[in-house]
């Protein structure tokens, strides 16, 4: 137990990893074990990128944590979600910390997940496993009728190796993991059928473009300060700095919607892009639309996120500690939410109409016509503060 420290934090060791029940296999779902956390089940956007699984600290939303592996940023910044999943074979230990972390930690208002992965020894070790329905148990029965083994269309396996290169200097560890999946996949491919053949009385195209293509510059820097006043009392204070500028996305190809004038405001960057993807003459686009400079589209960030932390840890006793903390956290709206490439012209769709005495045919592709026309009908729009500051959490605790 830690005594000299504010923060709340929960240690998942390697035995609990290596021990616990876990269906899945996915480290997260030992977070049953840290308080303030909450594991949602079914699929959501965060867990459909994170493997299956998501987590909420202190009833913050999932894409506000920061993820971490062997002390490298592991997220995935489309949706604030965990990046790369290790197995559960190859981890050494997770550390959750859920409140009062120092000023070292920012990116995140709910929790900062630290995942570090096992290292090779001098000694050479090997594992194994798998689980299917061939080596699965019956399921026990009170009735004495020996019912089957139930069929489990799902087979999970690997195995890992580790040892030394070069003794007391360089080590090696490989881990290796795998699910097949079995039964039937039904798919519907009528629609696609039709228009190849000449069927379709309705035909629609969705125009989205690369919403993935964005960069953006980022900064931080913090002084932290842990100080033990007391031979049971310490004190940790700190400040951080952090700069989210706004993402860019490539070619200029965002909008933004003018509620003053009621139009669909374009970077005048992307008219070259408009009339060779889209094919409009000159980039010409409806009425409805206003060609300005691309700087004056995008929102700005004009936020100055500083974030002070202080804490103390009093040692009570040998076995009991009492912990405080104050500290403000900020984190960058997720790719998701900054993403203006949601409205026309950069996504959009197309919805041709035809009768059986003019079938749609998809060798026939969809006319320039078509295109215009629909940009200059009620289409849905995307909106965007052109000024506007990251969000951010005060969080304060006391806890024995």
């Amino acid at each position: 137990m830690k005594t000299d420290t504010p923060e709340v934090a929960t240690l998942i060791t390697q035995e609990q990893l290596k021990n616990l029940p876990s269906q899945n296999r996915h480290f997260l779902s030992m977070s049953v074990l840290v308080p303030g956390t909450y594991r949602p089940y079914g699929h959501n956007r965060i867990s459909d990128f994170s493997g299956g699984e998501s987590l909420y600290v202190a009833g913050l939303d999932s894409g506000q944590n920061n993820f971490i592996l062997d002390g490298v940023s592991n997220n995935v910044e489309l949706t604030g979600s965990l990046n790369a999943v290790p197995a559960i074979d190859a981890i050494q230990e997770v550390s959750i910390q859920t409140d009062a972390y120092p000023a070292e930690f920012g990116r995140s208002t709910g929790g900062i997940v630290n995942v570090a992965m096992k290292s090779g020894t001098n000694q050479i070790h090997g594992f194994g496993y798998i689980q299917n329905d061939k080596v699965n148990a019956r399921p026990y029965d009170f009735t004495g009728t020996n019912p089957a083994i139930q069929p489990l269309l799902k087979n999970l396996f690997g195995g890992g190796i580790s040892g030394p290169i070069k003794r007391n200097r360089l080590f090696l560890f490989a881990n290796y993991e795998a699910v097949r999946m079995g039964g039937k996949r039904p798919t519907n491919m009528t629609g696609t059928a039709d228009g190849l053949l000449g069927l379709a009385n309705q035909l629609t195209t969705y125009y989205v473009f690369d919403k993935t293509r964005m960069r953006d510059n980022r900064f931080a820097a913090f002084i932290q300060d842990d100080w033990r006043v007391l031979p049971k009392l310490s004190l940790s204070l700190g400040l951080r700095y952090e700069a989210f500028p706004t993402f860019q996305i490539q070619g200029n190809k965002q909008t933004n919607f003018d509620f003053a004038t009621g139009r669909i405001l374009v970077p005048q960057e992307s008219r070259d892009w408009v009339q060779s993807y889209l094919g409009l003459p000159g980039g010409n686009l409806p009425a409805g639309y206003q060609y300005i400079p691309g700087g004056q589209v995008r929102g700005e960030n004009i936020g100055l996120d500083i974030s002070p932390r202080i804490g103390f840890a009093y040692s009570v006793s040998d076995r009991v500690v009492l912990r405080g903390g104050y500290g403000i956290f900020h984190t960058p709206p997720s790719t998701l939410n900054v993403n203006n490439t949601l409205g026309a012209p950069f996504s959009f769709q197309v919805q041709l109409t035809g009768d059986t005495a003019t079938p749609i045919l998809i060798a026939n592709g969809f006319p320039n016509s078509g295109i215009y026309d629909t940009l200059g009908s009620t289409i849905p729009m995307a909106q965007f503060q052109q000024k506007y500051k990251d969000p951010y959490v005060q969080k304060w605790g006391l806890n024995v």
